[in-house]
């Protein structure tokens, strides 16, 4: 366990306070004032020394000291803390900021402008980077936390709740399956055997999003089975009543088209009609050879058109490819040449630091320490400023790496690349004369009418069919039949397209057995899953009020809700503190700090660590819970101006 301790406070110019210093020596310390005396003020210099904000979490301001209201240009406005860390070992460190105005004159011009502010850092005397300074915290034991163990509201007010949440989490152990199990009814043993509580919240998300997804498609299935039943047709015969008809009409017509043929066997325009299908099929065989012997053409060159499509694809994805490559790694290299200056003027202002002659002097009561102590300082500055140039070599070394073999990279793609685009523009070139090549075939694909033996079968049939529309002349009798076969051919049809809405009945009927068989498998998987989410949430309510009762053994004073039953009777996460069962924000400002104490108590067990606690308004407070912190209480009391301090015997200590 560490414990920092705030020996000394020194204010400059500092929010309207132009002096102070007051000499804490560690011990608690009461500063009493009347109201607007500056109070506050020293809570908002020590908040922002270490954490860049005032007292109340603003990181934005107003530093500097007015005068009738105006800012006092040309001033330094500084705040210097000197503090004493007791652990293993025990150590001394001095942190200084100052913030001050920035001027630059401009050649030909008198005088100088204001161009803004900087913030100056300082470590036992040291300047150093703002992210070196911020470092040095997060090594001791982190901005934030020194935040929530210095101030009794931090963690409350000003922490988000999931923030607040996730701490209380580190402080204590999830609930194991064991104890959840000790704690839940028979009828979740098997539930808790197939999934750890680890697993548990995946598995309540996949569950609420099958649920889901189930009553959508349950949504629109009664439409769809409306749908399917409206597409039924609405038949008078039977299928096999229509099977019988179509039967015997077709046998009837193989009646009459025999009776037909049998007159018109005896014409000569059945020769001539003999004659002509003849040659028609001679006709059409002469066209499939020809367009046949075309097409295997065609089919060769489309085909050599894929394989360059695809070997120009190829090139060009290879190119865009390597071309993206070298951008990246040119913007890679030019990011590791920046860190690689950016480490080596770290390095070099590390290589430059010097022990400071001030450390051999005692900071509190100004004499010459004594040689051994002079020599451990030195030795500290030393290991740690060797341990942070092998740091910075080691990174520099690793960065530069990293860069030459970004660049052996970039050669050898800037190399391939205009291979590649060579290539491409060869394959298009290619590829435009398989394109014409295509054209040219396609167009020749009605060629087959210029062959001269195609030429002669046309003209042989067209006098055959002249001499055809001669010979034809239908008797009475063939008129009779061919209107006969006209009206069943109809009939035919018709009861081929009645056979045709039965097998669409029989689909359809199908297809509503489907669908309400699908509802009813639905309908029993979300009973399932709704099943298993109510299990689930029954195995978080367990585990959360688990991990709350754990939580809550950890504090005195505090209780904390960590999770609140839904109207839907679902669990959503929370994290609020309760004292005597009165929600954090309705209690008044004593049992706020009091429980802000009781927190930061038991957050110091956790990390280990114990920094100054600063009490605003004490005066409300009329007792505190016992703590091994520094405390600092800021009272307020009508007459006393300036600040007084009180730590054992009254004493003014305020000085301008």
């Amino acid at each position: 366990m560490r414990k920092l301790q705030l020996n000394k406070l020194i204010l400059d110019n500092f929010k309207g306070i132009r002096d102070l210093q007051l000499d804490l020596e560690g011990k608690n310390a009461q500063l009493i004032g009347a109201n607007e005396t500056g109070k506050t003020t020293i809570f908002d210099a020590f908040s922002w020394l270490l954490f860049d904000q005032d007292s109340k979490g603003n990181s934005n301001f107003k530093i500097k000291t007015m005068k009738e209201g105006e800012a006092i240009h040309h001033l330094d406005h500084s705040v210097l803390g000197y503090f004493y860390i007791e652990g293993k070992e025990d150590s001394r460190m001095k942190l200084k900021k100052t913030y001050k105005e920035k001027y630059r004159k401009k050649r030909g011009q008198d005088g100088e402008k204001f161009t803004g502010h900087t913030n100056d850092h300082y470590i036992d005397g040291v300047p150093v980077q703002k992210g070196e300074y911020d470092d040095m915290l997060d090594d001791l034991v982190g901005q934030e936390t020194l935040q929530i163990l210095s101030s009794p509201r931090y963690f409350s007010e000003e922490l988000h709740w999931k923030d607040r949440r996730r701490i209380l989490k580190e402080v204590v152990e999830d609930p194991t399956r064991d104890e959840v199990a000790a704690q839940v009814d028979e009828c979740l043993t098997g539930f808790l055997n197939a999934f750890g509580s680890s697993e548990v919240e995946n598995f309540r998300k996949i569950q609420k999003s099958e649920i889901k997804e189930l009553n959508e498609e349950l949504d629109i299935l009664p439409e769809r089975i409306d749908e399917a039943e409206d597409g039924i047709p609405d038949l008078d015969l039977s299928r096999e009543d229509i099977k019988e008809k179509l039967a015997g009409l077709r046998g009837k017509k193989d009646e009459l088209n025999e009776e037909l043929a049998e007159i018109r066997s005896n014409s000569g325009a059945n020769k001539i009609k003999q004659k002509i299908r003849e040659l028609e099929g001679e006709m059409d065989e002469i066209k499939r050879n020809y367009r046949g012997e075309v097409k295997d053409k065609i089919a060769d060159v489309e085909d050599d058109k894929r394989k360059l499509r695809s070997q120009h694809k190829e090139s060009a994805d290879k190119y865009t490819k390597y071309k993206n490559k070298v951008g990246k790694l040119e913007q890679k290299s030019d990011e590791l040449e920046e860190k690689i200056s950016v480490v080596e003027e770290k390095l070099n202002r590390e290589k430059s630091k010097e022990f400071e002659e001030d450390k051999k002097v005692c900071p509190t009561c100004g004499q010459d320490l004594p040689e051994e102590e002079v020599e451990v300082k030195r030795k500290k500055f030393n290991r740690r400023k060797v341990k942070r140039i092998d740091k910075y070599q080691k990174k520099v070394e690793k960065l530069k790496t990293k860069k030459k073999e970004a660049g052996e990279e970039i050669e050898e793609l800037q190399h391939k690349i205009p291979k590649l685009e060579e290539k491409a523009n060869e394959l298009d070139e290619k590829l435009e004369d398989k394109k014409e090549e295509a054209l040219e075939l396609k167009s020749r694909l009605e060629d087959f009418k210029d062959l001269e033996k195609y030429q002669s079968r046309v003209k042989r049939k067209e006098e055959l069919e002249t001499k055809l529309a001669k010979e034809e002349s239908p008797t009475s009798m063939e008129k009779e039949i061919e209107d006969k076969l006209e009206k069943i051919g109809k009939n035919i049809k018709k009861g081929e397209r009645k056979l045709g809405k039965w097998d669409t009945k029989e689909r359809q009927l199908e297809k509503v057995k489907d669908l309400k068989e699908k509802q009813k498998e639905l309908s029993k998987e979300l009973d399932e899953r709704q099943k298993l989410l109510h299990q689930a949430e029954l195995f978080d309510r367990a585990r959360y009020q688990l991990l709350e009762d754990k939580v809550n053994e950890r504090f005195d004073m505090a209780t904390f809700q960590l999770f609140e039953e839904q109207v839907n009777g679902g669990i959503k996460e929370v994290c609020e503190a309760k004292y005597d069962g009165v929600p954090y924000s309705a209690i008044n400002s004593a049992a706020k700090v009091q429980v802000g104490i009781d927190i930061i108590n038991t957050l110091q067990d956790y990390y280990e660590f114990i920094a100054p606690i600063f009490i605003d308004n004490r005066e409300s407070v009329t007792e505190i819970p016992e703590t091994r912190a520094q405390v600092i209480s800021l009272v307020v009391e009508e007459g006393v101006e300036p600040i007084e301090l009180r730590a054992g015997s009254r004493e003014r200590i305020f000085h301008e």
